[in-house]
């Protein structure tokens, strides 16, 4: 921690700056979600066209060959327009996309708490990273999608073709909640034991 970090949390004390750093995280989380859904319709922007259902496009896309045909590089899953609503689709991943990053920000910010600021980004590194290595080896080995958090985010599966089921996102939901319930656990250890003797600092 450094020691700026320590005279904030002199001034405010322990639990109130706990409960801030908490606070960013959803923040940030939150932002994080809503940029991207802007981003992306920015980019759509020229194509979009107001239907109250998925359009032509995406459905032609979904129910032919016609990506391959014209090398467009957007994969609609039939499953996923037969099921869901754009809104529904969009709500649903923005959801998944707060929970998994405010999970991340979480076991980051214990990281931190726990050795330093480069050891907490390099673990959400690694934490991204599994995306890529999921989608390369999930086909030998199924298991990896269960520690690639932000996988989880798709709402089909695209190994199995197959909508991912509530019953499989309460799943990742408890191990969300019991990852971040063991990290705040260790976070407030942590700032229980914080000494706020500078001598050996400055040493």
């Amino acid at each position: 921690m450094e020691r700026k970090e320590i005279y904030t949390i002199i001034r405010k004390g322990r639990k109130r700056w706990l409960a801030d750093a908490y606070a960013k995280i959803v923040g940030v989380s939150i932002l994080i979600a809503v940029a991207n859904e802007l981003m992306s319709i920015l980019v759509m922007l020229p194509y979009i066209s107001l239907e109250s259902g998925w359009g032509k496009i995406y459905k032609t896309i979904a129910l032919t060959d016609a990506a391959t045909v014209f090398d467009i590089q957007i994969s609609v899953p039939y499953l996923l327009i037969n099921q869901f609503s754009p809104f529904e689709a969009t709500l649903n991943v923005m959801l998944r996309m707060i929970i998994l990053s405010i999970t991340l920000g979480i076991i980051m910010f214990t990281v931190g708490l726990m050795s330093s600021g480069l050891v907490a980004v390099i673990t959400g590194t690694c934490f991204s990273g599994l995306v890529i290595i999921k989608e390369n080896l999930a086909y030998c080995f199924p298991w990896i999608r269960y520690i690639s958090p932000f996988s989880w985010m798709n709402l089909v599966d695209n190994n199995s073709n197959h909508i991912d089921s509530f019953d499989r996102w309460n799943m990742y939901l408890l191990i969300l909640s019991c990852v971040v319930i063991i990290c705040v656990a260790i976070d407030v250890h942590l700032i229980r034991r914080i000494d706020f003797n500078f001598i050996d600092e400055e040493e």
